[in-house]
């Protein structure tokens, strides 16, 4: 609180400044499936699914923040804050697919279910530009921004068991002899992943940060923000258009 209460007095001073946040999420993965026939009756098939799957999850959160002393003489600062995840799922996976077929119209349901490890890295890093007349040390680029400092600043692996359940429907048309138009929606839930949002300790010790420390002096406990390692399940929505030729 005592950092808080310092700092709303240095913005009030004459500090103004800005802050962008990016966001980016890359989900990706790739599967080998035996598939063996379980029954046929009419126009509805069942066929049964073996094989083993891989998916990677990259995800990353960046916060940039330029303060500017509007004094002159005081302390400029621009900074970034990275908080940057990965979790790589490996498994085996078991599942069914059922379809029906009538006259031009077909509708194919399918379900898996993937069981395995997943690993999972937490990255975090971050960097303050400083320039101005009261800045105690060489202008110049030191670690820690706002979000990051020493106390939280590094890397993180670990491993959870995964699970990966996926939906998948698909309705086509036969338009031609070779041609079939087709439509689909894939639901897919992963458990026990690292988000970047969630490793973000909000508790910040301004004393720790190097502009602050002319108006607080050394650093004051408590050692703040903390690493993290928190975790959370993802899910995503897909829909598919396709054209399918036959020869």
């Amino acid at each position: 609180n005592e950092g808080s209460i310092a700092m709303a007095d240095v913005l009030n001073a004459g500090i103004i400044g800005n802050a962008l946040v990016v966001t980016s999420t890359r989900l990706w993965g790739t599967e080998v499936n035996g598939v063996f026939k379980v029954a046929r009756s009419g126009g509805m098939s069942v066929d049964g699914i073996l094989g083993f799957r891989y998916m990677d999850l990259q995800e990353n959160l960046t916060v940039y923040v330029n303060s500017l002393d509007i004094t002159g003489a005081g302390i400029n600062q621009a900074s970034i804050d990275g908080f940057n995840t990965r979790n790589q799922f490996y498994g085996g996976q078991i599942g069914a697919r059922v379809g029906f077929q009538r006259d031009n119209w077909s509708l194919e349901i399918a379900g898996q279910l993937a069981l395995g490890d997943t690993h999972q890295k937490v990255d975090v890093q971050g960097s303050s530009n400083y320039s101005g007349p009261a800045f105690p040390l060489a202008p110049g680029t030191y670690p820690g921004g706002l979000l990051t400092q020493p106390t939280n600043i590094g890397q993180q692996n670990g491993d959870r068991f995964g699970v990966i359940p996926e939906i998948r429907l698909k309705a086509g048309w036969q338009m031609t002899n070779w041609a079939k138009l087709t439509v689909g929606y894939d639901f897919l839930y992963w458990n026990n992943v690292v988000r970047p949002g969630n490793q973000i300790d909000r508790n910040v010790n301004f004393t720790q940060v190097l502009g602050a420390q002319p108006f607080f002096g050394a650093p004051i406990p408590p050692n703040v923000p903390a690493s993290q390692f928190n975790q959370s399940s993802f899910f995503a929505h897909g829909v598919s258009f396709g054209l399918e030729f036959s020869f």
